[in-house]
């Protein structure tokens, strides 16, 4: 089994998110099974994957150097590094591609390869399927119409080239089925145990966020969730991690501003690895104000380090987290702020299901991955 993959389709390397983090995962795991990986990726994103061991690296060149959110920027680095993988000479004998996401950057390279190459199978990472043009607001925005009609574009690619896909959840899988793709399987997010070490905490801070400024995330009830809190206790701590587009991050800066929460919410930016995992473990919960997820990748990295999650009771968590999770009616910022002022006035202590969490370690995880791909692709065990 030789595999290539692709990582194109990034355009913020700041902003690593649960699919990064998994990819990057998943690459160390092949390696620690003695399985090569080529990939065909830019500079910048070579430099985030320095860590990481290649039998051979395939550098496209990258016109657009900004890391901009901006659509007009967005639209100017994908023409251009459309345009750059067509002249790229990629000589693989790997008989497995894997792009990690279904964006036409990541998916492009894998057709191409294909033409060329009639017995290389393809595997697509879709975790996050987008099912209308509205946004998670309920409103048409030019963005969400654009990733819309790009993602019916790419199903359609799937159904031509008869691509695998793997998706996080039985409803995703559903609906692909439902629009002719047939071989769709379900797989899941997780942590890697060995990075963790939950002993130790302290418990100094009274929530934390960590996720992207996406409006998917719904981060700004944070802004009002803290606003009723602090009406009790004045001293609330909520620290939050992460980022994105420069307005929203200007949006949820002059709010905090204008509702007087400087002293009560702790904007850090992009953290990552130890020193992120540190923030989690000594918060007393985790507040995650999701709005639509397939998964939740920060929900189980709290978990694993002792911190309870509070969450809206979205479909999607009660399905994979069961009652592991303190479910708030979707999306009552009332209700949500009187759970979290109950919890911090009562020293409420929430017991995680050890047993429950630790199912969802990598090892284990990318265990079932690999049987699927040796399964679908005919692999000898």
């Amino acid at each position: 089994m030789k595999i290539i993959c692709s990582a194109l389709s990034r355009i913020n390397t700041k902003n690593r998110d649960g699919s990064e983090t998994r990819f990057y995962e998943f690459i160390q795991y092949l390696y620690s099974k003695g399985i090569e990986v080529e990939l065909i990726s830019i500079a910048r994103q070579f430099e985030i994957y320095k860590d990481l061991k290649f039998k051979k690296k395939y550098y496209v060149f990258d016109f657009i150097k900004s890391e901009s959110d901006h659509l007009l920027n967005v639209l100017l680095t994908y023409f251009t590094r459309i345009i750059s993988i067509f002249f790229k000479k990629i000589d693989t004998d790997a008989n497995i591609f894997i792009s990690p996401s279904d964006f036409i950057l990541d998916i492009l390279p894998a057709i191409i390869l294909k033409l060329k190459k009639k017995n290389i199978s393809i595997i697509v990472w879709l975790f996050l399927v987008k099912k209308g043009f509205k946004n998670d607001l309920n409103i048409i925005t030019f963005r969400s119409f654009i990733y819309f009609l790009g993602q019916k574009f790419n199903i359609f690619l799937f159904r031509l080239f008869n691509l695998k896909i793997f998706v996080l959840n039985e409803n995703d899988r559903k609906h692909l089925i439902s629009k002719g793709v047939t071989n769709v399987h379900v797989v899941n997010m997780g942590f890697n145990q060995k990075k963790i070490q939950s002993n130790n905490s302290k418990k100094i801070y009274d929530a934390i966020y960590v996720g992207r400024f996406h409006i998917q995330k719904g981060f700004f009830d944070l802004i009002e969730i803290s606003k009723k809190v602090i009406k009790f206790k004045k001293d609330f701590c909520l620290l939050v991690i992460g980022g994105g587009p420069e307005h929203l991050q200007k949006e949820f800066d002059y709010l905090i501003k204008i509702n007087d929460l400087s002293n009560n919410i702790k904007v850090l930016g992009f953290r990552y690895g130890e020193e992120k995992n540190n923030y989690i473990k000594n918060s007393k919960f985790f507040l995650c104000t999701s709005r639509n997820e397939s998964w939740g990748a920060t929900v189980i990295e709290s978990l694993s380090l002792n911190t309870p999650v509070i969450a809206y009771d979205i479909d999607v968590f009660k399905s994979i987290f069961k009652d592991n999770l303190i479910y708030v009616n979707s999306f009552d910022v009332d209700k949500f702020a009187i759970t979290v002022k109950n919890l911090l006035l009562n020293n409420s202590n929430f017991t995680i299901n050890k047993k429950f969490v630790d199912s969802f370690d990598y090892s284990i995880i990318f265990n079932h991955d690999l049987s699927i791909i040796k399964k679908i692709n005919d692999v000898p065990k």
